[in-house]
């Protein structure tokens, strides 16, 4: 199931922002559309500070993932933080 595969990975994430003190909203939308879109709409609507975006490697998550990250970074009113997965 996507949606349990993508809260997992989530979960993940927060963990990782725990230590850090930062507060964590997590958003998860699984409806089908620019995902870009999805992302910039909700953090204008929702005031959001900073967007964390994990970055992709590899030239076919590239092709498909680098476009969203890149319109994200472009077109965000906030900053976008990009984290390199090991």
């Amino acid at each position: 199931d996507l949606k349990a595969d993508k809260l997992g990975n989530l979960d993940k994430w927060i963990k990782l922002a725990e230590p850090t003190k930062v507060e964590v909203k997590p958003y998860l939308d699984t409806s089908i559309g620019d995902s870009s879109e999805a992302i910039l709409n909700y953090a204008n609507s929702n005031k959001i500070g900073l967007i964390t975006m994990a970055s992709q490697s590899g030239k076919l998550a590239t092709a498909f993932f680098g476009a969203i990250t890149r319109k994200v970074v472009r077109q965000s009113q906030c900053p976008v933080w990009l984290l390199r997965r090991h």
